[in-house]
């Protein structure tokens, strides 16, 4: 049997309301990173995301970069949230320690590995290739084949 205690003398919570509470803490963090993706988005659509729609003129390489960047960290936090949000905390970790890995590389040696480089290339094409091509007849005969 456990005691389980309370902050500053407060009662300690049913395990029903203890999990609403991680339910509606899940959906706080997932929905703070969306308003932070959304609101990036709306702030740099007429210089950098739309820029070509709003008459913005040609930006530096540098600048191109550094919002790349800062897009992939923006969505790597949506990405994050949402796996622990789903209860995926084996693939957060995992995602964690894959971008670990590529600063560890870039700051040791001043490069990404081709690996981490390719291996993302990869990710990036493949999934919007599974759904083109994931419920094609031509697909399906494939899958049931294989798993015939």
């Amino acid at each position: 049997m456990t005691a389980e205690l309370g902050l500053a003398g407060a009662r300690p919570m049913a395990p029903g309301a203890a999990a609403r509470g991680r339910s509606r803490d899940h959906r706080f963090f997932t929905g703070m990173a969306i308003a932070m993706l959304l609101t990036v988005f709306v702030g740099f659509a007429p210089t950098y995301y739309l820029g070509a729609a709003f008459g913005a003129g040609q930006l530096p390489t540098l600048l191109h970069v550094h919002g790349a960047v800062a897009t992939a960290w923006m969505l790597l936090f949506l990405t994050q949230a949402t796996l622990v949000s789903a209860g995926r905390t084996d693939l957060h970790r995992t995602c964690l320690f894959v971008v670990a890995c590529m600063v560890y590389d870039r700051l040791a040696h001043g490069r990404v590995h081709p690996a981490f480089l390719w291996g993302g290339l990869f990710v990036m094409v493949a999934l919007p290739a599974r759904f083109a091509f994931g419920r094609t007849d031509a697909w399906l005969a494939v899958a049931r084949w294989l798993t015939a």
